[in-house]
């Protein structure tokens, strides 16, 4: 069935491309600024119901060909201005003239709130309301959403994603995919670097889990969209939902932001310049936050620095409108803790530090061609320097037995002093690679508009780090009863995901009836794994299916009603990272004989040393899948949006203890030793078992997810503005 469902579609997906275009229309048009009348360079303007849009030129004109016949709704956003909808009817070439406000206190209504979109399938949150919460990161822009709660931001902790939960876990972090302007921020290359071991670090660290949302910063966005629940094919390598941020860019005026409060303190400048006739638009900005968890504390901070340069510009060539914008980003983080000289030596220090820089491209064609509306490529890159350096003091309470083996067996050691600073390094450097190309092509057929999408794409993962670095002689942690030896991470195979996907859109209008429905398939392979893996070679399945309906007609007193319903299933998909596919390995070294001797040459330690691979070639994939059903029923300015969700994942990341006889020989002491430094046949060997333990990752999670989302949208009293 499933070859069948994917053939039929990649069928549709072809016929589309090929098809005739019948009952096509161009609108054309202005954008003016409402209060000065000057034309807008630089606007987007588009059709979201049919994935149209294209920037105006320096005269503020706009054109949009190919436009079916029906009832659209035309938009158009700038940068500093307030959002702008006009709902059209196309039967022939319309020309319009759009005047948009800019974006200030005195508008009469500016939303500070998330709007849902006419399938209801996803929520927005734009910077209006971005605006009103004064967000320090995109943890704060959350309780903008169903079923969070208003806090002040805490940016002295990792802050991880939930989604339709209380409280929160990792596969759900995880498996929230976000995405910046079409480049997905993948956690997939971040490795652990110890086994056991600094219990900081632990705290700090989001291996095998989300991004720390403390990194994002908010004053770059211009919009933030949350799919929470079914979401296109085009996106993967996900099981909650998807984030999608929209970066400022084009020409705006000098935006300066400072916000302080006892816990966290932010500053922020941003412009946009347009650099010439037909040279585009470079828009420019930076922000720097410092916090610390507590008014009293003065010994941690955390601080971080971003900065974005957006660089847009389009072509009108012979074969169509191309427009391309290219993205810089930097995100720099410092952590950092000072010694209380009353509680702690001043030897001990803490240090860590997070350097991202990115670089994203993307290109749009709007083609001459019949059949092909639009081509897209996405192509991005990003490298991080995430470095901890700590100076620890450790104390024993007398000489204890150090190994110093590389490899398992029996081999001596040495013994470690009572009081030493142990000077350690920890490099993890995760490089990302993304592209993707899609094809869109918008077509009728009868009395239908179908919107066809096909593309392919390919995520690279590697570490370029060289792991834990420190002297073996002074190792930080030696009371652990396990351990790691130095592993540099660059060893660690890359992770390489191929995937195709297509989907259609369908929509029938017939006066006031509306039907939609978007059907689509993802396949994705896991490529680059040893054949032994259990996800070598296969290819995994993502249907997705959204189902809508409207109606328009009603009419309650003076007020025009309207009414959805909405439904859909969906599965998607999150792939291991290269943590749980490649964990570090686990050391266990038992003392078999000990002679401490009062004269240092002759003391004698025979250590036993076992290996255990963590690694499990049986690990599988996080499938969730997902139903919804909703209603949206609105009267006048009152609004009312339902949703039932539930979403079931059998097969979540789940780290377990396995348990294993640790056997080896024991050696006990002469009665009489020799006069200097004994040999290991001085001693009497016998037999002894121990039990001994260590995590592995399985698909041994389950979480299910049932409730109803609600909105409710009251009328402005004017009473109370």
């Amino acid at each position: 069935m499933l070859k069948i469902f994917c053939l039929f579609y990649l069928f549709l997906g072809f016929s589309g491309v090929y098809a005739m275009e019948g009952g096509k229309y161009t609108v054309a048009g202005i954008v003016r600024d409402k209060g000065t009348g000057l034309a807008m360079e630089y606007a987007t303007v588009g059709i979201e119901e049919l994935g149209k849009g294209t920037l105006t030129g320096a005269d503020g004109k706009f054109h949009l060909e190919g436009v079916p016949g029906g009832k659209w709704s035309i938009t158009v956003s700038y940068l500093g201005y307030a959002p702008f909808t006009l709902a059209m009817t196309v039967g022939k070439d319309t020309t319009l003239e759009l005047a948009i406000e800019r974006l200030t206190l005195q508008l009469n209504e500016v939303k500070v709130r998330a709007e849902y979109n006419q399938s209801g399938t996803s929520m927005k949150i734009s910077k209006s309301a971005l605006d009103h919460i004064q967000p320090s990161s995109l943890a704060d822009v959350f309780q903008l959403l169903p079923g969070y709660l208003s806090t002040d931001g805490d940016m002295s902790n990792v802050n991880q994603v939930t989604s339709r939960q209380a409280g929160s876990d990792k596969n759900t972090a995880l498996g929230m995919a976000i995405i910046r302007d079409g480049a997905p921020m993948s956690n997939n290359a971040n490795l652990s670097a110890m086994y056991g071991g600094d219990d900081q670090m632990k705290e700090r660290s989001t291996v095998n889990a989300g991004v720390d949302l403390r990194l994002l910063s908010t004053d770059h966005l211009e919009e933030v969209e949350v799919i929470p629940g079914i979401s296109s094919v085009k996106y993967g390598d996900l099981s909650s939902g998807v984030v999608l941020l929209k970066s400022k860019l084009g020409i705006s005026p000098l935006e300066i932001r400072i916000k302080a409060n006892p816990l966290n303190k932010l500053a922020y400048v941003g412009k946009g310049f347009k650099l010439g006739e037909r040279r585009g638009t470079l828009h420019l900005g930076g922000d720097v936050v410092q916090a610390k968890p507590d008014v009293r504390e003065n010994l941690q901070t955390y601080t971080r620095i971003t900065a974005q340069a957006m660089y847009e510009n389009q072509k009108n060539t012979r074969i169509g409108d191309w427009r391309y914008d290219i993205q810089g980003t930097y995100t720099g983080t410092l952590d950092k803790e000072k010694n209380d000289p009353d509680l702690t030596l001043a030897e001990d220090t803490y240090s860590a530090t997070y350097n991202r820089f990115g670089v994203t491209l993307n290109t749009a064609l709007q083609p001459k061609w019949k059949g092909l509306s639009k081509l897209e490529m996405t192509v991005s890159g990003d490298y991080t320097a995430d470095i901890l350096n700590r100076d620890k003091t450790v104390s024993l309470t007398g000489p204890m037995p150090l190994p110093l083996a590389q490899q398992a067996g029996e081999q001596e050691g040495l013994y470690l002093p009572t009081t030493y600073v142990s000077q350690y390094k920890v490099e993890n450097k995760p490089f990302n690679f993304f592209w993707q190309l899609s094809a869109v092509s918008n077509f009728e057929l009868g009395n239908t508009n179908h919107r066809v999408l096909v593309g392919i794409e390919n995520r690279t993962a590697k570490n370029l780090g060289r792991g834990a670095i420190y002297d073996l002689e002074r190792p930080p942690f030696p009371t652990n009863s396990a351990s790691s030896r130095p592993r540099s991470l660059r060893s660690v195979r890359a992770m390489v995901n191929n995937a195709v996907f297509i989907e259609e859109q369908i929509r029938y209008r017939h006066l006031s009836h509306q039907l939609g429905l978007t059907v689509g398939v993802r396949l994705t392979n896991p490529d680059n794994l040893p054949s032994e893996y259990f996800l070598h070679g296969k290819w995994f399945a993502e249907p997705r299916v959204n189902l809508g309906y409207t109606y328009s007609g009603m009419q309650i007193g003076k007020w025009e009603s309207a009414l959805t319903i909405r439904g859909g299933y969906g599965e998607q998909v999150k792939f291991p990272t290269l943590d749980m596919l490649y964990p570090d390995c686990v050391w266990y070294d038992e003392i078999a004989a000990n002679y401490y001797s009062q004269t240092p040459e002759n003391r004698f330690l025979w250590v036993n040393t076992q290996v255990k691979n963590r690694e499990n070639p049986k690990l599988s994939i996080n499938r969730n899948k997902k139903y919804e059903i909703g209603a949206a029923w609105q009267v006048g300015d009152f609004r009312l949006n339902l949703t039932y969700f539930h979403e079931l994942s059998n097969s979540g990341f789940e780290s377990a203890t396995n348990y294993f006889s640790f056997q080896y020989t024991k050696y006990d002491n002469p009665a009489v030793l020799p006069a200097g430094k004994p040999g290991i046949e001085d001693f009497s060997p016998r037999a002894d078992t121990l039990l001994k333990s260590y995590t592995t990752t399985l698909n041994a999670s389950r979480l299910r997810k049932r409730g109803v989302e609600y909105r409710i949208v009251i009328p402005q009293i004017n009473a109370l503005r």
